[in-house]
């Protein structure tokens, strides 16, 4: 517990012979908490007919919950042969209610240019699901592995943002201001769902050489829906009106196909580890409602990597290493929406 959220955990785990069954749980509770604040712009230099100086008054209010919890399981077939796999899952919701009052006068004369409150309110609901399953498969040589691998992630997220406007007054050289603005309804649907699999193998050769090779194939898919409504404050309409213009459906495919080579020599002083890896991804991005055109890419890429280790003593050791990692935007970085 503490003055801004309280939360519990627990924890549980069994084992009967071969199978072990692990399992979490947590939950947090941000308790609401209400944040003031005020924003003042002043005009300086040429002050104008046009000029104003505004203030703002902001009251926000935060409230949020979150579920976290995963289930683990591993069976020990034999000696040599293993599965787990691994369930886990995120469940969050927050809601943030935020008063803004509007004011602005003029620096010229001090009369009142116009006046009105904004209602915004925001909620969000986000999960994240995350399966694996794995199989690792020993041999009675020492040190040679095989190993396969899948994994499902996917994280949508759902947005509603509300935004409203009442309480307008204004002087009529500030009619064309305020006639455009409008009411919002904002409707978000956001996710991001990866399918992943990868097969390794690492063999000995002699006492001081290792290889390792592996394949690995990656198919992920991004969303992004956003569907505005508005509604104009000075015709008095009640009816939120589609805005075509301003909405955006966003589709974005990489299939990504991987593979990976590595040798390793190991001695009493010296340690040397060499590989290299060759990633072909197809990206397709199709802009179904919105401003954006749809269109494909290619990509080759050849990732090198290297490391050597000197061991002088027992107590001193030098490393050295070069690496590259390819990193891809998220649909947080992608989504074209504004």
């Amino acid at each position: 517990v503490s003055n801004r959220g309280l939360g519990v955990g627990a924890y549980a785990i069994t084992k009967n012979e071969n199978l072990t069954v692990s399992g979490r749980y947590s939950y947090w509770h941000n308790l609401s908490r209400r944040d003031e604040a005020e924003q003042t712009t002043v005009t300086t230099g040429d002050i104008t007919e046009a000029s104003s100086d505004s203030k703002v008054d902001i009251c926000m209010n935060n409230l949020s919950n979150w579920h976290n919890g995963s289930v683990e399981v591993s069976y020990e077939i034999d000696s040599l042969n293993l599965l787990t796999g691994e369930v886990g899952m995120d469940l969050g919701n927050s809601r943030q209610d935020q008063e803004q009052l509007f004011n602005a006068t003029s620096p010229l004369t001090g009369s009142p240019l116009y006046e009105f409150n904004g209602e915004y309110r925001t909620r969000t609901s986000r999960h994240s699901i995350n399966v694996s399953a794995d199989y690792q498969r020993l041999f009675k040589k020492k040190n040679r592995i095989f190993t396969m691998s899948y994994r499902l992630s996917s994280s949508p997220r759902k947005s509603n943002y509300d935004i409203g406007f009442t309480d307008i007054s204004y002087s009529d050289n500030w009619r064309d201001f305020v006639r455009n603005m409008n009411d919002q309804n904002v409707l978000g649907d956001v996710n991001t769902t990866e399918h992943t699999l990868q097969a390794d193998y690492t063999t000995p050769i002699g006492k001081l050489h290792t290889i390792e090779t592996g394949l690995k194939y990656i198919l992920r898919y991004n969303k992004s829906d956003m569907d505005e409504y508005d509604r104009n404050v000075m015709t008095g309409n009640e009816e939120f009106v589609f805005d075509n213009e301003n909405s955006s459906h966003y589709k974005h495919r990489n299939n990504i196909l991987a593979a990976y080579f590595g040798y390793s020599l190991k001695t009493k002083k010296l340690t040397t580890k060499a590989g290299m890896r060759y990633e072909h991804s197809l990206q397709d991005v199709e802009q179904t409602l919105g401003k954006g055109e749809d269109f494909s890419k290619r990509f080759n890429d050849v990732v090198p990597s290297i490391n050597f280790g000197w061991k002088i003593s027992d107590k001193r050791n030098i490393r050295l290493g070069y690496s590259m990692r390819i990193y891809r935007p998220g649909i947080n970085h992608l989504n074209p929406y504004m």
